[in-house]
């Protein structure tokens, strides 16, 4: 027990790793976030499904009624306990959603829906206050987070360039590559996190020594004809 809070307070000490999301907002800028999912599951990974909890501390709704479409706001306070070896660490989110139902019939799920997507954000927000690892520095306007978290282009182009040399063919190169980066959720290869070009990096790798022993049998085969 007390190993895993160990590494749990190490772990909290490490830059962010999750996957960092984009939605545009006005005048064309970008804004960088965290789903609430993946802090959850993060929540999971550093201190286990048993080390942390969350306590719904009040909530409230309204309904709104314009000509017919109801528009359903949900406001949530949570609190987060986090387990270590020898504390409890305790940190208070606050968030609100909006949704939408066309008729009277659906509000009871917009309202559902809006706690939902409120109290995880809530917990979000109260993990965020654990730092770098939960997308503290996200709100940094200076955006330094960048440098740690993503992969410099030449660190990027030196895989590209041995998958290559590795293969011998550019098509067959750019189609693993492709497929790679694909099912890593990869969608811009010129922006890749550091972790995921690691994991990149054993995909490819793994897929060199499956081509290779591939070509090592077909020797073979040729060779017994």
């Amino acid at each position: 027990m007390t190993k895993k809070k160990e590494t749990a307070t190490g772990k909290l000490s490490m830059p962010l790793q999750l996957p960092v999301r984009w939605v545009s907002k006005g005048g064309g800028k970008q804004f960088a976030y965290l789903s609430g999912e993946s802090v959850i599951q993060e929540l999971n990974n550093i201190f286990g499904h048993d080390g942390w909890e969350s306590r719904l501390v009040s909530h409230k709704h309204s309904v709104d009624n314009h000509n017919g479409s109801f528009l359903v706001t949900a406001v949530c306070d949570i609190e987060l306990t986090l387990h270590f070896s020898n504390r409890s660490v305790v940190r208070h989110g606050s968030a609100a959603s909006s949704h939408k139902s066309d008729s009277i019939n659906g509000v009871d799920r917009a309202i559902h829906v809006a706690y939902t997507d409120s109290e995880t954000t809530a917990i979000k927000r109260a993990a965020r206050t654990l730092g770098s690892r939960f997308g503290l520095d996200l709100y940094d306007k200076d955006e330094k987070w960048k440098d740690d978290y993503y992969a410099t282009p030449e660190a990027i182009k030196a895989i590209k360039r041995d998958l290559m040399v590795k293969t011998g063919r550019a098509d067959y190169a750019g189609r693993i590559w492709n497929e790679k980066t694909f099912s890593l959720g990869i969608v811009n290869d010129s922006q890749i996190p550091k972790v995921l070009l690691e994991k990149l990096r054993e995909l490819i790798l793994d897929e060199r020594k499956k081509s290779q022993g591939e070509r090592i049998n077909d020797k073979i085969k040729g060779a017994k004809q």
